[in-house]
């Protein structure tokens, strides 16, 4: 009896241990599975963009689509690819061996509709080289940096001092949409990153064309936009489908007299269209022009069959180089200021013997309608 006790006892503990033994196996193999990116020596991927979806390709082979993630990417110089519908973005990235579970590159990206206008985050971790904390390269460059608010140089730009905690990160340029993340740094990797600014394609204000109640004067001096007007009129329509809920347009006009619809496809023929309720039109023009060209003019009133500018008149020689401006249409109003002669000014209001006309910065008054002379194009 004692004899069969102990057997049976012999046999409980055997099977215990047997299922101790399974039980660990499979939490080692779990822990394994788990941090198989360090025990495999392989690299980990995050690949978002911020409007819509793409594809994700690794060396011209294709992963899958946004957001995507890996964290059995073979380490080593991997030709890395998004492409959405409009545009695509690319870059060659350095993996190295991932030894925590975090994605050794991590890519986010809006990919707009041209390099120009596009932007971007790339995030890499390098073990090896220690030389800094961080290293910060932007397109364009010569960008501000900001760490938790405060300026600390151009790109690009690189620091060693930094202590290890997470720290707001902001770069930004004139004419161009600010970058910014939350970015974490440790005493055991520089943490690389690589930033691209979406160039703005509007002026930070847009007012009325003098004379126009419709027209907004859109006009810049960069060559970037003003060189490639079908470009520049798509860039403004992706802007305003992703970031400006304010001032849209129904339709586009160029230095040139091309139109352009609301969606940014060109108008053509000679069919005339009608200005709804409401309607605005942006006109893209250079700086340099000084307002409206002839040719936008021209192209405007063709198309809309009304004269949406408003004439200009010239002012005279006057005997004294100058035009009075009155406040009211009378010769004894009180004057408020002068027009050179040979100057160009547009026409508001007309009355008997009396032009209301803008001049100087923005400012509205009456002159003598002997004296001045309607431009024509």
């Amino acid at each position: 009896m004692l004899t069969d006790t102990n057997e049976k006892g012999k046999k409980a503990l055997f099977i215990l241990l047997i299922t101790a033994g399974i039980l660990t196996s499979a939490f080692l193999l779990y822990k394994v599975y788990r941090h198989r990116s360090a025990f495999w020596g392989q690299s980990g991927l995050s690949v978002s963009v911020s409007y819509g979806d793409a594809e994700v390709y690794f060396d011209d082979s294709k992963l899958g689509n946004t957001p995507y993630q890996s964290w059995e990417v073979k380490p080593g110089s991997h030709l890395v690819k998004v492409k959405g519908p409009l545009n695509s973005y690319e870059a060659t990235i350095p993996f190295t061996t991932n030894s925590r579970e975090v994605p050794q590159v991590v890519i986010n990206r809006d990919l707009g509709i041209s390099r120009s206008f596009s932007s971007g985050q790339n995030f890499w971790i390098d073990y090896k080289d220690l030389s800094s904390k961080i290293s910060l390269v932007s397109e364009p460059s010569q960008a501000t940096v900001f760490i938790d608010d405060a300026e600390v140089g151009k790109t690009p730009y690189s620091s060693s001092v930094l202590s290890d905690g997470e720290y707001d990160l902001r770069v930004e340029k004139a004419g161009f949409e600010p970058q910014t993340a939350r970015v974490k740094i440790k005493k055991n990797y520089k943490l690389n990153v690589s930033v691209q600014l979406f160039l703005i394609p509007v002026p930070d204000k847009s007012a009325v064309i003098p004379g126009s109640k419709v027209v907004y004067d859109l006009s810049s001096d960069l060559n970037e936009l003003t060189l490639d007007v079908p470009l520049w009129v798509n860039g403004i329509v992706y802007w305003n489908k992703t970031r400006n809920t304010a001032l849209k347009f129904s339709y586009f006009i160029d230095y040139l007299g091309n139109i352009y619809g609301a969606d940014g496809s060109p108008v053509t023929g000679n069919d005339k269209f009608a200005l709804k309720a409401g309607d605005t039109i942006a006109y893209l023009g250079r700086k340099s022009d000084s307002g409206l060209t002839n040719e936008a003019k021209t192209a405007l009133e063709r198309f809309t069959g009304i004269d949406l500018i408003g004439k200009k008149v010239k002012v005279l020689s006057t005997g004294t180089g100058w035009l009075r401006v009155r406040s009211e249409p009378s010769l004894t109003a009180s004057e408020i200021g002068r027009i050179n002669s040979g100057d160009e000014v547009s026409v508001l209001e007309e009355r008997t013997e009396w032009l209301k006309v803008l001049f100087g910065d923005g400012k509205e008054g009456w002159v003598s309608s002997s004296y001045v002379v309607e431009v024509r194009p």
